[in-house]
């Protein structure tokens, strides 16, 4: 069984293969977009050249080495969109609601990708993210870092694949918790956070396809 991370984003998207078996990440990279300031008249047009850009590398990075192979199990686990919070003022929200709409078609193309392939996904929530990882749905990227590369000491090349290390992180206790749920200890956020996902109607469909008992 392997997870696969995805931290989608705007303009970098942090991919990160984790073989459960093997207890080991496999494969890591960040996608690059262009993003286009000024978009011009023309039948080649910036945004759908940036979305293909994305399709086929992600594709390429799923299908590579120590990606998925035909008759493989793997679980995609992506981080959900992030829709700001009260404190943000209406200058701030208008600001993140532009940028929410590229985010939002990189979302699309990503869910496309991998019902192509054939991969089953899972969506969490940015603040149940960090909660589950740092025990701080608030916290600062640079605790997602700290925590992630202390479980597993493994360096990796910048923020966007440490918030895709903590996603896999996630699916391996989601599969742990769908399998044998007295495995992860009642109480703890490990067990909160995993009950609030696992009986999600759209995850309970996933663990089907896996044969997890929830």
């Amino acid at each position: 069984m392997k997870t696969i991370g995805i931290d989608i984003g705007r303009a970098n998207t942090g991919l990160v293969i984790f073989d459960n078996d093997e207890k080991s990440i496999v494969a890591n990279a960040t996608i690059q977009l262009p993003i286009a300031k000024v978009r011009k008249v023309s039948p080649f047009n910036a945004t759908s050249h940036r979305l293909y850009f994305l399709q086929q590398n992600l594709k390429t990075f799923i299908l590579g080495p120590g990606g998925f192979k035909k008759g493989d199990k793997a679980l995609a686990v992506i981080e959900d969109y992030a829709y700001g919070d009260q404190r943000m003022t209406l200058e701030q929200f208008r600001k993140m609601d532009k940028m929410s709409l590229e985010v939002g078609e990189a979302h699309g193309i990503v869910y496309a990708a991998l019902a192509e392939i054939g991969i089953p996904m899972i969506k969490v929530a940015p603040s149940q993210m960090k909660y589950f990882i740092a025990g701080d749905g608030q916290c600062e990227k640079t605790q997602i870092i700290k925590t992630m590369h202390k479980t597993y000491r493994v360096p990796l090349d910048d923020d966007h694949q440490y918030d895709a290390l903590a996603l896999c992180h996630m699916g391996r206790y989601y599969i742990i918790f769908c399998s044998s749920p007295g495995v992860i200890k009642e109480g703890t956020y490990e067990y909160n956070t995993m009950i609030n996902i696992a009986f999600d109607m759209r995850h309970a469909a996933v663990s089907k396809i896996f044969g997890l008992k929830l």
